[in-house]
């Protein structure tokens, strides 16, 4: 009896832990009504449809950003797995993400260092001192000039995708993301990795395509190591979540060594990551670093830039080339417009002229708008005064303080959408991105690289990729709707980035446009 009474009273001194710690929690914002805010559940009450993959955090935040209740609101207290902040306007979100920078310097998502190391050192992930350091030592990879020397690399890719579609024949149809990421891969292994891999050719025996592939697969297994990486990170001593997969890691860590081995042994100048990395490599041997230590940081850059790299162009490929076959009119004057730029060319497109296309810009922006490839943006506050505990004021918005750790989250999904910025803005149109509109665009509503200085390092290089897939793709071949297209576009709620369900399925045609054109003047 008396070890029942025992057990009893440990039950119930769990469960009033439980409750008092629901109530900490759940209770906040009733505590301070000046903010206005949601329920106090977690999810928002969607617990089991988020738990069951039905749904995910990021398009339930875009609910409560779509709200009406919000509409005219700086900022929205809600839920997760803790309180947190939904920030709205354009001039808060500026604050957030570039006017106090230092105080919102880190996610507040966080890949565990011990069980995922390499995650860890990513410049996705990694907290600001050593973001601060790798960014920097980084960012020459990125700048326009070097994009303008690696150009031919990508150019070359885009070339042999130019002859594999003709050799696939007059009409044929076709899962776009796959088609995209082959050439992704190709695109990104030449400029980051420094090989040659000609996937869109040898695609099922090539062993770097199928170790890409598993890091842009969002299965069950990886969604809940997201899930507890980006919702609950103090949990991840607990779960261990590792986002990318051992196998994985291992290849690109034996083939990464090797390759900046081999560059070593013999040193030939090309525009490629490595050439950086064996520079960056003879700076720390002279200074007596470590060089394992330094090695463990390129893998994680080298698998985070062919991870996010490969998943957000070939995704945005696949989506141009969707609603350029739902919108033929708009293939049509992108067609033309390449089909000058090549002319001019001699068969091919320049740095200059891929840069200065406009309309082509255009499409892509639009594309990036109506498709968000990261939907949500997420950040932690941090007092940088450490002695000091006071919060980050919302004045003149509202009388209340960030409270130091609080996330706070950016609904890209939703800014893209607002009626209050976009008209009609479920419709493609390309003129919302024409150099007058785009001028008086205010940069805090559209942000498909994220904003400030965590915004994405390779966004210049994606375009690039983009922008080249597309021009050689719509050269010879037009993109049709077929009857495998499925219009009633559903979004994976298993996946951390905004990916269509089920893929894209379009006709591709060969028209042979480009050399109709050149058969005419000749």
């Amino acid at each position: 009896m008396d070890r029942l009474l025992s057990l009893f009273g440990v039950i119930s001194l769990f469960v009033l832990l439980i409750y008092r710690w629901y109530r900490k929690h759940f209770d906040f914002w009733k505590h301070h009504p000046v903010v206005p805010s949601v329920p106090g559940r977690i999810f928002g009450g969607k617990v089991n449809e988020i738990l069951t993959l039905k749904t995910n955090f990021s398009f339930h935040v875009k609910t409560i950003y779509d709200n009406e209740q919000f509409s005219n609101e700086a900022a929205v207290g809600i839920y997760a797995l803790r309180p947190a902040l939904l920030l709205r306007d354009p001039e808060l979100i500026k604050s957030i993400l570039i006017r106090d920078f230092n105080c919102f310097a880190n996610r507040y998502g966080r890949s565990d260092p011990h069980a995922d190391p390499i995650g860890d050192k990513s410049l996705f992930f990694a907290r600001y001192n050593s973001w601060r350091e790798w960014r920097l030592k980084l960012s020459p990879i990125f700048t326009s000039g070097k994009m303008k020397q690696m150009y031919p690399l990508i150019q070359q890719v885009g070339e042999n995708l130019e002859e594999y579609l003709h050799k696939r024949g007059e009409r044929f149809v076709c899962e776009c993301k796959q088609l995209a990421i082959l050439f992704t891969i190709d695109s990104i292994a030449t400029t980051v990795f420094g090989v040659a891999t000609n996937s869109l050719e040898n695609s099922s025996s090539q062993a770097i395509t199928q170790q890409i592939r598993q890091l842009v697969l969002f299965n069950l297994r990886r969604a809940l190591n997201f899930f507890v990486v980006f919702m609950a990170p103090n949990l991840n001593w607990l779960f261990r979540p590792s986002i990318f997969f051992r196998e994985t890691v291992e290849f690109f860590k034996t083939h990464t060594t090797q390759n900046v081995e081999e560059r070593i042994r013999n040193p030939i100048r090309r525009p490629d990551m490595i050439e950086l990395v064996v520079k960056l490599r003879n700076e720390v041997v002279e200074k007596g670093g470590d060089i394992k230590e330094f090695m463990e940081y390129i893998v994680a850059q080298t698998v985070t830039f062919f991870s996010g790299g490969t998943e957000t162009s070939s995704t945005t490929i696949a989506n141009v080339l969707f609603e350029l076959a739902k919108n033929p009119h708009i293939q049509q004057r992108l067609r033309q417009e390449l089909l000058d730029a090549f002319s001019r060319g001699n068969s091919s497109i320049s740095y200059e002229d891929l840069s200065e296309l406009e309309y082509l810009s255009m499409v892509v922006d639009e594309t990036l708008r109506m498709y968000p490839v990261f939907p949500l943006i997420e950040r932690q506050y941090l007092n940088p005064k450490k002695e000091v505990s006071e919060g980050y004021s919302l004045r003149p918005f509202y009388d209340f303080e960030i409270p130091n750790g609080m996330p706070v989250y950016i609904s890209v999904y939703g800014l893209h959408y607002d009626e209050k910025y976009w008209t009609d803005p479920r419709k493609f149109d390309p003129e919302r991105f024409s150099p007058e509109n785009k001028a008086n665009l205010n940069p805090m509503i559209y942000l498909p690289f994220g904003g400030g200085p965590r915004n994405c390092i390779g966004a210049r290089m994606g375009l690039i990729q983009v922008k080249t897939c597309i021009a050689y793709i719509l050269k010879n071949h037009r993109i049709e709707i077929c009857s495998e297209t499925n219009l009633q576009t559903k979004f994976n709620p298993k996946a951390f980035v905004l990916q269509v369900e089920g893929g894209i399925n379009l006709e591709i045609v060969r028209d042979e446009l480009y050399k109709r054109s050149v058969t005419k003047l000749e």
